[in-house]
């Protein structure tokens, strides 16, 4: 998955697959807190935030129980990791 200020651009198959959604256009353009539970969002853009000021590669919630959020509303345990890159050509939507 590829997000830029918050917004989902780009959904791989797996992310379709694990998240239970059907195609990349059930995600695009939504919030990238879509994919977890509402009581997180508002912590989930601060820390976001806190990411883009200093992106560099790292696990996310080490020594916690991190949560999904399948597109039918029921969770699922997840392992996230984040990791900045750079892309040399604007990808065509």
């Amino acid at each position: 998955m590829w997000a830029t200020g918050g917004k989902i651009e780009l959904v791989n198959p797996r992310l379709l697959e694990l998240f239970k959604y059907t195609k990349n256009e059930d995600l695009v353009g939504k919030s990238i807190e879509a994919l977890i539970l509402q009581k997180y969002h508002k912590k989930h853009v601060v820390q976001r935030s806190d990411y883009l000021e200093d992106p560099e590669s790292r696990p996310m919630g080490i020594g916690k129980v991190l949560n999904g959020l399948k597109s039918n509303g029921s969770e699922f345990p997840v392992e996230v990791s984040l990791s900045p890159f750079t892309m040399s050509k604007e990808i065509k939507k």
